[in-house]
């Protein structure tokens, strides 16, 4: 690949990651417009070390803070920082669903026209979510604790979990359902954003460890 069309992927990864489109979809369609070899899912997911980095630098004061809490609080993990253990059962929850749907994904994922459809599906969703998000969205006082019961969210971690998986098949914003789930499920859209991002850093580091080892 030439260092142009190199620079070309980096600028498309970076203006589309934080989007609720798809940045795999756009990554996977670029070859096309190009007219060059499809550089193929590691040169894809390899590119969101960026995303990733970005994201930590962004967010550093809150990862502070949560490895402050992991470090210097006692008690089980629950307790001492919740949000980590929502993170834990989100991305379990992805890596077991993305491991079910590894093979449908490498067979027909990049393909044109199941991209055209994934997009088509994911942008109802979201426009539902936001529809719905204006609805149900918790009360101020509900948002300032930050947190529900325990049991609440857990489920919503494991259902935003399970659809962040969908992210496999480009055409599927990682981004977008996890943010959209989020609403639909209540959850404001400040902490809807700032979730969906922290569950970005173990989903591309995760992914990338698991597709070099492959």
């Amino acid at each position: 690949m030439e260092l142009g069309h190199s620079i070309l992927y980096g600028v498309v990864q970076g203006l589309t990651e934080f989007l609720p489109v798809s940045s795999s979809a756009h990554l996977a369609l670029l070859p096309k417009f190009l007219e060059i070899k499809d550089p193929g899912v590691f040169f894809d997911l390899s590119m969101h070390l960026g995303t990733a980095f970005a994201v930590m630098i962004y967010y550093r004061q809150g990862i502070n803070h949560i490895w402050e809490e992991l470090t210097q609080g006692s008690g089980p993990l629950w307790h001492r920082s919740p949000i980590v253990a929502n993170l834990i059962v989100s991305s379990a929850a992805t890596f077991v669903i993305a491991l079910i749907l590894k093979a449908q994904a490498k067979s027909f994922g990049r393909s044109y026209l199941s991209i055209a459809i994934m997009l088509l599906i994911f942008s109802l969703v979201m426009l539902y979510a936001h529809l719905k998000g204006r609805r149900s969205e918790l009360s101020d006082q509900e948002q300032e604790t930050g947190l529900l019961e325990r049991q609440i969210r857990i489920k919503q971690a494991l259902i935003m979990g399970v659809g962040q998986a969908l992210a496999i098949f480009p055409g599927g914003s990682r981004s977008g359902i996890t943010v959209s789930l989020a609403r639909i499920l209540g959850m404001g859209k400040e902490e809807s954003g700032r979730y969906s991002f922290l569950l970005a850093l173990p989903v591309i580091f995760g992914g990338i460890v698991f597709i070099f080892i492959e």
